[in-house]
């Protein structure tokens, strides 16, 4: 876990880009700073980086870095754990699952980590597919249907193999 002075650089951040709906690269780089300062990402940080999403995906604006930051932050959070490496147990599913579907909208950004996820995990719960084409039929509904099978199509692709059964 990040100590306090680690957490309140990123927290001062975080309220910056919450304030003024912008991710600069500058900014990128001392949150970077900040959650890798301890060698790890916890809970807390990855939950800041979900609100800071959600605040520049409502008319904000950010770099292309973030989106880099926030794949990565949040991959780690999810996967890169002494207990289950690669795994997303049903713990961390949980808690991803509700963090996207807080706002019950499936945001360009993250549906670019479940497609990551898809790729890079080694296991992850039965209903992830499900979650990932259930969000993309909402916001699709009134496009081209073939968009709308990009991203259930790529994750289906990826998960072959990976997708453990409720036991």
């Amino acid at each position: 876990m990040a100590d306090e002075n680690e957490t309140m650089d990123l927290l001062d951040i975080a309220h910056q880009i919450l304030e003024d709906h912008h991710i600069s690269v500058d900014e990128v780089e001392m949150m970077r700073a900040s959650i890798v300062a301890d060698g790890a990402i916890d809970q807390e940080e990855a939950e800041m980086l979900f609100a800071i999403n959600d605040a520049v995906s409502d008319g904000g604006s950010k770099c292309r870095e973030y989106d880099q930051l926030f794949i990565e932050a949040i991959t780690a959070f999810l996967l890169a754990d002494e207990i289950s490496w690669g795994v997303m147990d049903d713990t961390e599913w949980d808690w991803l699952k509700a963090m996207i579907g807080e706002d019950d909208d499936l945001g360009e950004l993250e549906a670019k980590l479940l497609a990551h996820l898809a790729k890079v995990s080694t296991s992850v719960p039965a209903d992830f597919f499900n979650f990932a084409e259930r969000f993309e039929e909402i916001e699709y509904e009134d496009v081209d249907e073939s968009r709308m099978t990009f991203l259930s199509n790529y994750v289906r692709g990826m998960l072959d193999g990976k997708v453990r059964q409720p036991v």
